[in-house]
């Protein structure tokens, strides 16, 4: 009796095995034999398995109240929304930019035809002591001579407010970011509507009041 060897793929590996033909092989036995052999071997010696995808991780999206840092994305919705209603413009005309401010905080700029306007969210430690020297600083006169705008005070946005007509930008805290708006280009229209939008833009970004971390201004 004739021996016949086929082999196959198992688990990766090739396995031959002998299978016993009683009666003279007929073409069609000697064709199914070759399509077994082919389809078995074509695997002999492959490689590894491809891995599997990795997990896609989702970050939660940032919200106001929780301490920001550098990696933080400020470029919310809302955010856009209120530039898109303070310049006048549909949400969807709005362009956005996800940057770092000079000072290391998270910061996302607006812009719409020729208005920019840039909002920074930083979480370092004392924003309200930060924001009021800054206040005290600017609003000081110097040999009975001011070199710049007093501070504005807002009232009704956070712990406190100012508008700096000096930097064209609201200030404003609820103890835990330090929340800026600049207003950088919009040519051609007053200041009162310059400061109404650096207002609307620093509002969606503040969350509750922690009297917690309301502490005095820092030292010089």
């Amino acid at each position: 009796m004739p021996l016949v060897w086929l082999s196959a793929s198992v688990g990766g590996r090739c396995v031959r095995k002998h299978l016993r033909v009683i009666a003279r092989p007929s073409l069609i036995t000697v064709g199914v034999i070759s399509v077994l052999l082919a389809l078995g071997c074509s695997g002999c010696g492959g490689g590894a398995a491809k891995p599997p995808p990795k997990p896609t991780h989702h970050v939660r999206p940032w919200k106001p109240g929780e301490r920001a840092t550098a990696k933080t994305d400020v470029c919310t919705p809302r955010g856009r929304a209120a530039f898109a209603k303070g310049v006048g413009v549909a949400p969807g005309a709005v362009r956005e930019r996800r940057t770092i401010a000079r000072s290391g905080a998270a910061e996302c700029v607006f812009s719409a035809g020729r208005v920019v306007a840039s909002l920074s969210v930083s979480g370092a430690p004392e924003a309200y002591a930060v924001l009021e020297r800054q206040a005290e600083e600017q609003a000081q006169i110097f040999g009975g001579k001011r070199f710049t705008p007093a501070p504005q005070l807002i009232t009704g946005l956070g712990v406190d407010a100012y508008w700096f007509p000096a930097q064209q930008q609201v200030m404003t805290t609820e103890g835990v970011n330090l929340i800026t708006a600049t207003i950088v280009h919009w040519r051609h229209t007053r200041v009162a509507r310059r400061r109404t939008l650096g207002t609307a833009l620093a509002r969606p970004y503040l969350g509750r009041i922690d009297k917690a971390l309301l502490r005095g201004p820092a030292p010089a």
